[in-house]
């Protein structure tokens, strides 16, 4: 979804494939932390693989962690230099992952590739499902702008903002920078408005 307001505000939705990817590896070995989750939130695809790398469990969540916010980070950097992503960012070449720079962890992406793209080119799942859900939130975001445009008088200042939709894996709103987030399309944190007024007064 793409969204440009008359006053030079925009709003990109999209959903990524590395990073969907990446939550799907991670919840099917057991590698995110259950803290992160709330409510009627739920972890999918539920720890499948979990058990038979008990031993390696610390470390395949440590660079689980790593290769995760170093994704984000990385997003969110060419966010704010307004570079293209490459479709090709941060899969290292699958399916056999030869440039996976984690060599614990690339035995996982192997394992989870197969069942993750399945999953992804389904009719009514993983990427379809995303994309209905890039447009959901279009007509709340515009009623929440011309709130705070009522409440302070004025229009609100310039800003961009790239929301990316993943399908599971956390129960908040990532912010990797002011441009930059990372959210489940949930709705109560889809809509959150006490979350998107503060957002716009930070941006003023």
């Amino acid at each position: 979804m793409y969204k440009e307001g008359t006053e030079s505000w925009k709003v990109v939705v999209s959903s990524d494939m590395s990073l969907n990817f990446a939550l799907f590896t991670g919840c099917l070995y057991g590698l995110i932390d259950i803290d992160n989750i709330e409510g009627e939130n739920r972890l999918w695809p539920s720890k499948y693989f979990s058990n038979k790398c008990h031993k390696q469990l610390p470390l395949l969540k440590e660079q689980w962690s790593e290769w995760f916010n170093n994704m984000i980070k990385g997003r969110g950097e060419k966010v704010i230099s307004k570079q293209r992503f490459d479709h090709g960012d941060n899969m290292f070449n699958p399916p056999d992952f030869s440039d996976f720079p984690y060599y614990e962890l690339k035995e996982c992406c192997k394992n989870a590739w197969r069942p993750f793209v399945e999953w992804w080119e389904m009719v009514g799942g993983g990427r379809n499902a995303l994309s209905y859900f890039e447009g959901f939130g279009n007509e709340k975001i515009n009623e929440y702008i011309s709130e705070f445009e009522n409440k302070v008088q004025r229009k609100v200042k310039p800003f961009n903002l790239y929301i990316d939709l993943v399908y599971t894996g956390t129960s908040k709103i990532i912010e990797a920078n002011n441009e930059y987030i990372v959210m489940i399309p949930v709705r109560p944190i889809y809509f959150d408005k006490d979350w998107w007024m503060s957002k716009l007064q930070q941006i003023g």
